[in-house]
């Protein structure tokens, strides 16, 4: 009885967010089948696709605001920009729930049964690929402590009303602006934002496999970290050396890097607009 309250909890707190990602993985996925059997007259739609997911989700959602790469200021016009399309994704964001559940992912990666049924598999299941929330994952004992110590971490993010507010009305958000773009820029809606969603879930299942599974082949480890992260050069480039993830070995060792591929053949396509981005979003040195 008690497992089947929690599942029900889970599935009342759960259940309209569950149902808004399913429609968008099952049309995103489904205008990319239709896409890709063209790729020559549709290229430039996959490609705005993968920048769009991966600029909203991966740069700043993950490796930004969730891994603090710099002091964002969250009262900067692109930080609410990039926020609110991070809750219409509802992939790696809202930005505050991710900036309080990353970190445990760099902390249990590769733990063994901890890590699988805990929280690696949150990151990848809950977080992003599957519509379908975990039933089975615990707390660590110190979570009490983690939580306290992210908080102070990310106070100016976890404090900013706007983004509370993101965080709160995500699914709202998602599905009042899907029906606006339905309405207004139908290609906008299923060929970037919906099909960018299916490729965001592709390519964090593909992180998590290739990146964590030891001695998967091509993969590589450049730093000996505490888990068993690899790099992949093959699907690296499959997405143009733009997310970061594909080398997750070199994201594991260097968390919060500008540039985290220290190897002249891993070529980071993505500096450039991490660095812009920084110029238009970073506390300056005199606001601190």
């Amino acid at each position: 009885m008690k497992t089947l309250k929690i599942i029900l909890d889970k599935l009342y707190h759960h259940g309209p967010r569950m149902i808004v990602l399913f429609i968008m993985l099952f049309m995103g996925g489904y205008t990319f089948f239709n896409l890709i059997q063209d790729p020559l007259s549709n290229w430039y739609w996959l490609l705005a696709a993968l920048v769009y997911t991966i600029t909203v989700n991966d740069i700043f959602v993950h490796r930004i605001c969730a891994h603090g790469m710099f002091r964002v200021n969250t009262n900067s016009l692109l930080y609410k920009v990039f926020t609110y399309l991070a809750s219409v994704d509802l992939g790696y964001g809202p930005v505050r729930q991710t900036c309080l559940s990353h970190t445990l992912h760099h902390i249990h990666s590769d733990k063994n049964k901890h890590d699988i049924m805990n929280w690696r598999h949150y990151w990848y299941s809950t977080a992003m690929v599957s519509p379908l929330p975990r039933f089975n994952y615990e707390f660590p004992k110190d979570y009490k402590r983690y939580k306290g110590l992210i908080y102070k971490r990310y106070k100016n993010i976890f404090d900013d009303p706007y983004t509370r507010f993101c965080d709160k009305q995500a699914v709202k958000i998602s599905i009042i602006t899907q029906l606006i773009l339905f309405v207004i820029a139908p290609l906008i809606l299923f060929n970037v934002i919906l099909m960018g969603r299916f490729l965001l879930t592709v390519m964090t299942g593909l992180a998590g496999i290739v990146g964590h599974v030891k001695n998967f082949p091509l993969s590589y480890r450049n730093v000996d970290t505490n888990d068993e992260s690899s790099n992949n050069l093959f699907f690296h480039y499959m997405f143009l050396g733009y997310y970061a993830g594909m080398l997750q070995n070199n994201h594991h060792a260097y968390p919060t890097a500008v540039a985290p591929n220290k190897k002249w053949f891993e070529i980071d396509t993505s500096k450039p607009v991490v660095l812009f981005l920084r110029k238009f979003m970073e506390i300056k040195s005199a606001n601190k």
